[in-house]
């Protein structure tokens, strides 16, 4: 019973290790900042519960509520900086800030069928393309309430993950 025990613990470490992982680069650019813009979700390249890419799930959506993506995307957007905020515990702050020296966009790769997303957070410095550092982030969603509902739970989850991941790594 003992070794059951001992192997589930190492099991469910190595899991919550492997929830996010940096990719590419450092964080090190991050030291002493006080602020980070997150400039958006881009759910382009997305899979929709394994079957849809994201454009066509968009169209359906739009055809039912004109402004559903719009809306969606927002809240989605909303939820990760309120989740990434209370992560964080190293003095950086993330939200609309357009003077921020450095930004976050979040590349949605998929939404699964329980609508947990799996996601790429892609650090620049404002106006430019050149990838300073890349991770690999999953969120996980809630139990009940529409899929807007629970992919923002997954979005606020991923957002709390990240911001514990940055103070790991810039303690």
């Amino acid at each position: 019973m003992k070794k059951r025990s001992l192997i589930a613990f190492f099991v469910m470490v190595s899991v919550s290790i492997q929830a996010q992982k940096l990719t590419e680069g450092s964080l090190n650019f991050l030291k002493g900042e006080k602020q980070l813009y997150i400039a958006e979700f881009d759910f382009s390249s997305a899979i929709i519960h394994k079957k849809e890419k994201s454009a066509d799930f968009f169209e359906r959506q739009h055809a039912k509520d004109s402004d559903w993506e719009n809306k969606f995307k927002t809240g989605i957007r909303s939820k990760f900086m309120d989740g990434l905020n209370t992560g964080l515990k190293v003095g950086l702050n993330a939200g609309n800030f357009d003077d921020a020296t450095y930004k976050a966009t979040v590349i949605v790769t998929d939404i699964d069928l329980n609508n947990n997303i799996n996601a790429e957070i892609v650090f620049t410095k404002m106006n430019s393309t050149v990838v300073l550092a890349r991770i690999a982030l999953p969120g996980t969603a809630g139990r009940f309430g529409s899929m807007a509902n629970l992919v923002g739970d997954a979005s606020k989850d991923a957002g709390n993950k990240l911001g514990k991941f940055i103070s790991k790594k810039l303690k």
